[in-house]
Order: structure tokens, then sequence, then C-alpha cells
């Protein structure tokens, strides 16, 4: 049943038809047409002129748009309330999903034509101007960036998006890309999520003089068997060196599910980088925070947060921390 249901919605979405809940549509640009990117736009959007925050949600290695956009549910269902997108209808933002470059053929859903995709992660800076449309592209080596910038563009272009408040986020591979096209672009993106993975800070000088108006939140599993926490966590120390963090303060959260096999402490440096914190997940795998369970060889997901709400509470403080 839970196959047919994703079935058909995600049918629904290739044509681009709306739900009850949230408009859902498929949107393909002229330059990337193998590339097609998902929107879910709130009530807000299709119903007024009001302008709306954007999150763009990153598939990891091996996955895909549409595979990404039912990982942040916890029940693999796509009306799932504790999904990414029905948090953005209640809360009022849209979720876009971007298609990586194509590594072959495959997919976990059922009756779906779609790929395998992975994100090439390059930490070249880019420019910083989001309405350039004769951008020199033989002067931007990294076309990844470019094809998200192009992304941001169109979705402005056809729904009333806030540009001042576009956030990025990614599980695996999609968080070291997020991670790396965030800390490419601070004047373009407020704020980044990196789930399970993360990318190193970008030396270039031009990204690094606005770095501190970029807010990070970082999740990970100590038991990940596809990215180790030890990996991840020293590259998020060099966040905390670019950041110039100091006094760190560790909190438990509470464990709501005794069951689940894992515990969460929360990691912040409220009195020098209010805008940096990290969950590590003891026991947890290689998951969304309480996200679909899409393989058991990836390893435990955490049931006493959720990773959605949290990096969406963390996006707004940090929009409006001074």
């Amino acid at each position: 049943m839970k196959r047919l249901t994703n079935l058909l919605i995600l049918s629904n979405l290739l044509i681009g038809t709306t739900s009850s809940l949230f408009a859902i549509d498929t949107h393909t640009l002229s330059e990337w047409p193998d590339r097609p990117y998902l929107i879910a736009a709130p009530a807000q959007a299709t119903s007024s002129k009001n302008l709306v925050p954007v999150i763009l949600s990153l598939h990891g290695s091996g996955s895909n748009a549409f595979e990404q956009r039912i990982n942040t549910c916890a029940n693999g269902e796509a009306t799932d309330e504790n999904c990414l997108e029905t948090l953005g209808n209640k809360e009022g933002f849209a979720v876009i999903y971007p298609s990586g470059v194509i590594s072959g053929p495959g997919c976990r859903i059922e009756g779906i034509k779609c790929y395998k995709r992975y994100w090439n992660i390059d930490d070249t800076c880019n420019l910083n101007s989001l309405y350039s449309e004769k951008e020199n592209t033989k002067s931007i080596s990294n076309l990844e960036n470019l094809y998200l910038r192009k992304i941001i563009l169109d979705a402005a272009r056809k729904y009333p998006i806030d540009t001042n408040r576009i956030y990025i986020s990614g599980m695996s591979n999609g968080a070291a890309k997020a991670a790396s096209f965030a800390c490419n672009n601070p004047n373009l993106v407020k704020g980044a999520a990196a789930i399970g993975g993360i990318a190193a800070p970008c030396e270039c000088s031009g990204a690094s003089q606005n770095l501190q108006n970029l807010a990070l939140i970082h999740f990970h599993g100590t038991t990940d068997p596809i990215w180790s926490y030890a990996a991840a966590n020293n590259s998020f120390k060099k966040w905390l060196s670019k950041y110039n963090c100091k006094d760190e303060v560790i909190d438990a959260i509470p464990d709501l599910d005794a069951n689940d096999g894992t515990r969460v402490f929360k990691k912040s440096y409220p009195s020098s980088c209010a805008t940096i914190k990290q969950y590590k997940i003891e026991g947890g795998g290689h998951t969304w925070p309480n996200g679909f369970l899409y393989s058991t060889r990836v390893g435990k997901v955490t049931r006493d947060i959720d990773g959605n709400q949290i990096m969406w509470d963390f996006f707004q403080s940090a929009h409006t921390t001074p």
C-alpha cells in the first residue's frame, strides 16, 4: 500500500497536478533538460502574493529528487504530516528538490522512471549576483553551482519566492554539496543544513569575507556506515575554526523514544557563534532525523528529534539574529 500511495502521488507530481495539501510541480531548465527540479509550494505561495522562504533539499549519491522527497518523511509517505514539505505548508515555506548528475538507471520507487544521481563537489568560488543573466560560464568552474543558482532564479520567476530567505539542506553527498554551495554563495544562501555528511569550508576570499552571514546546522549519527562521524566531525571543526567558535555547550536531548537505540546531544556556541550547531546522534545511522528508514543497511533512525522542525526553527532564528 505504501508503494502504491507513493506511486500515485509521484505520478500526479510528474504531470503537474495539485494535491489538497500543497501545489507540487515539476520544472526543467532548458540548459539541463535531463535534470528536472520539483517544487512544493505552500498555500501562501499559490493563493496570494506574499513572498515565502524556500529550502532546497538535495538528495544523496545514488538517489534522486523523488526519493529525497519521501526520505524526509517519517513513514516514507509523501502525505505524511512529518514530511519537510508538509511542514512547509504549515509554516509557509516552499521546498525545492533539485536533481544531480545521472550516474545510472534505477529507482527505489516502483513504477516511476527515475535515475540514480550524484553531486559534483567543488569549492571553487562563484558569483554572488542572483540576477546576473549573462553569467560567463567559462569563468565558473563548478557548473553544479550554476545549476542550483539557475533553479533558484527560475523558481523566483514562477512563484512568490523571498530571495532574501533562501536556505539549503542535503543528505550525504547532497549535504556536502549543500555546505559547499552555501559556503561559496553566502550572500545568496542564508543557512545550510547538512545531514549525514559535510564538506570543509571553502578557502576562497570572496566567500569567506561574508561567511558570518551564513548559518550552519549539522546532524550526524555516530554509527553511520557510509560517512563516518569522525570524518564529518573533523570537517565540522574546520567550520568552527572558520567562524572562530569557542565555549562549546553540550545539551542532552530528552530520550523521547527509548526503543530507537539512539541518544541525541546538541552542541552549540551561544557566546561566540549563535548561528552554528551540531546534533550528534549516538547510535544513529546514515539517516534523516525522524525520516524514512529507506534501507536496513544504513543504520538506525532517531525518533528523539524532528530534523525538519529543528532545521526550520534554526533557520528562522538565524534569520533574525543580528
